[in-house]
């Protein structure tokens, strides 16, 4: 196969994996890469144990309180692996048109 069809269909190939990551419509990220993009982000989080940032306004907009910061003992809080599973929920309940300007 000449040198010049296998360049042409690598670009081809990049280009589609792009096409197929973007909603046409909005210029989002799909609903399928928007969750693993999600899942990528949260995993990378819990490995590193890097803090994980939600606007106030989208939380409230989906109906989550928050616990206000405090000193007090956190004897009460949940684990993290029953946190984890309560974000990825949330992340499962908005879709990339919440994020729509």
């Amino acid at each position: 196969m000449p040198t010049v069809l296998l360049a042409r269909r690598f670009i081809m190939h990049a280009q589609l994996v792009v096409q197929s990551r973007i909603d046409s419509k909005t210029g989002l990220l799909n609903s399928s890469t928007w969750e693993l993009e999600a899942t990528a982000e949260i995993n990378r989080a819990v490995r590193t144990g890097s803090p994980l940032f939600v606007s106030d306004d989208l939380m409230d907009s989906e109906g989550i309180l928050l616990a206000a910061d405090s000193s007090e003992d956190e004897e009460d809080e949940p684990p993290p692996d029953v946190l984890i599973g309560q974000f990825r929920q949330f992340l499962k309940s908005i879709k990339p048109e919440d994020f729509a300007s």
